[in-house]
């Protein structure tokens, strides 16, 4: 790969001497955690990369480490540029391109020049997806940072969605969920009950943007890599509630963010939709607050589409949520045709 799309990885980016480029091996792991995080604080103001939960990344089932990232080496070896390509669903519709540059080494042309390289690599998806449908590379940026905001502008990108971060502080436990009739709750059982879960999370979020449906057994093999094997998983944290034997719905919480162990962070909460508008979802997340509570976690954390069709929003609002950080969802086309991802 690096000898067929080197001439277009060096079109218009002119590396220092001693600099170079190869794929990214899992024994930079620790390195690029390091690199990740350096920007992160640059950019957010926080630490949000841990080693165990990148090389759970580029570990995933389907990925190759070797074939979709690349890295720029300084004269001495050290790590100043990663980008990589992820397209892991069984119709990859929107393939995912990400990078990040060390502060020192940025406006050297270095991001954009990556970046290219990534949109190029999400061309191999093409012989993956039927001929007539759409496929559109994605990636996100902190709103706030306006660098990063304008290379994907000059690249042609363009802003469709906004995602939020909210929190809520906790000065004493919450009251206690009402629950709708019939609900109970109960923690996750593993692995007995993993394939029940990932059913009601599939129908949870298949009107949701950007859903595209998977094969099980492929979608499953990806929902327990991501979320069961990452080291905030703890099962006493992933809370169902059910109606009879029915999982109704779910909130899936770490045992902490990806900023603090000081603080909780709920990655997933979903209602199935026979079970929407009872106040179900609300229960949910009073019940995981309360549980932080209990484990004296007094700030707790989660990510919510802007546009969401259930009114997610409102809701974390409701139950004393607050938005702290938004990230921009940018896309560009790369095949026009017939969509098939929920819009």
């Amino acid at each position: 790969m690096m000898n067929l799309e080197k001439e277009l990885f060096l079109e218009g980016l002119n590396l220092p001497e001693g600099f170079s480029f190869r794929p990214a091996k899992l024994t930079d792991v620790l390195e690029l955690t390091t690199l990740f995080n350096l920007i992160s604080e640059k950019v957010e103001g926080v630490k949000d990369f841990t080693p165990h939960e990148l090389e759970n990344d580029l570990k995933s089932p389907g990925f190759d480490i070797a074939e979709n990232t690349i890295i720029i080496c300084d004269q001495d070896g050290k790590i100043v540029a990663y980008q990589d390509m992820f397209a892991l669903s069984s119709i990859p519709v929107r393939p995912i391109v990400w990078g990040r540059v060390h502060p020192d080494h940025m406006n050297r042309g270095f991001g954009t020049a990556l970046f290219r390289w990534g949109m190029e690599r999400a061309k191999s998806v093409l012989d993956k997806v039927p001929k007539d449908v759409r496929v559109a590379v994605r990636t996100w940026n902190v709103s706030t940072w306006n660098a990063g905001k304008e290379m994907l502008e000059n690249l042609g990108l363009e802003i469709k969605r906004h995602y939020f971060e909210m929190e809520i502080e906790m000065n004493s436990q919450l009251p206690n969920p009402v629950w709708p009739d019939g609900i109970k709750i109960f923690s996750f059982q593993y692995p007995k009950e993993a394939k029940d879960l990932y059913r009601a999370f599939e129908e949870s979020f298949k009107d949701h943007y950007g859903f595209v449906a998977e094969e099980f057994d492929e979608g499953f093999k990806q929902f327990e890599h991501m979320r069961i094997n990452e080291e905030g998983f703890d099962p006493d944290l992933w809370f169902l509630a059910k109606d009879s034997n029915e999982i109704a719905g779910f909130s899936l919480c770490r045992k902490w963010s990806h900023e603090s162990r000081e603080d909780g962070h709920v990655s997933v909460l979903g209602v199935r939709p026979k079970w929407r508008k009872k106040g179900l979802g609300l229960a949910l997340l009073q019940h995981s607050f309360t549980e932080y509570w209990k484990r004296g976690q007094q700030r707790v954390t989660l990510g919510v589409d802007g546009n969401s069709i259930t009114g997610a929003v409102k809701l974390y609002e409701r139950a004393g949520m607050k938005k702290f950080k938004q990230v921009d969802s940018y896309e560009i086309e790369l095949r026009p045709g017939r969509e098939i991802a929920r819009v």
